[in-house]
């Protein structure tokens, strides 16, 4: 249901590098990374064409956290918020140096979406 490509959700912590996330599809969150409970270091990667309802590139809930650093989110389509990345109240995220481009999410937010806090529509490209 979330985290098509991969999903982080039990506690403890796990560091993704030099990784491509592609055309992965998820019903409900994280269409290519979803993050849950514990805590997810990704860097040097990249989100590219990836779907779903919430968090298209990268979906971040409950416990989860997730510091992201020089990571592209590239054409990830979300069909309610969060086209690039999105995360709910309870969880953190952390974006350095990574840009978005190309991104859609059909009720908003489309490249970064933080529910309760911001919505930010990035323009594509």
């Amino acid at each position: 249901q979330s985290g098509g490509g991969f999903h982080q959700g039990v506690n403890g912590a796990a560091t993704v590098q030099n990784s491509l996330f592609r055309g992965n599809e998820a019903i409900v969150a994280g269409g290519g990374v979803h993050v849950s409970a514990g805590t997810l270091t990704l860097e040097n990667s990249q989100l590219l064409a990836n779907q779903a309802r919430l968090g298209a590139g990268l979906g971040v809930s409950a416990s989860g956290t997730a510091t992201v650093t020089n990571t592209s989110f590239t054409e990830n389509i979300a069909s309610i918020q969060g086209g690039g990345a999105q995360r709910d109240r309870r969880s953190q995220l952390q974006l350095s140096s990574s840009p978005f481009a190309r991104i859609d999410a059909g009720g908003g937010g489309g490249g970064r979406n933080s529910q309760f806090y911001f919505q930010r529509q990035l323009s594509p490209k």
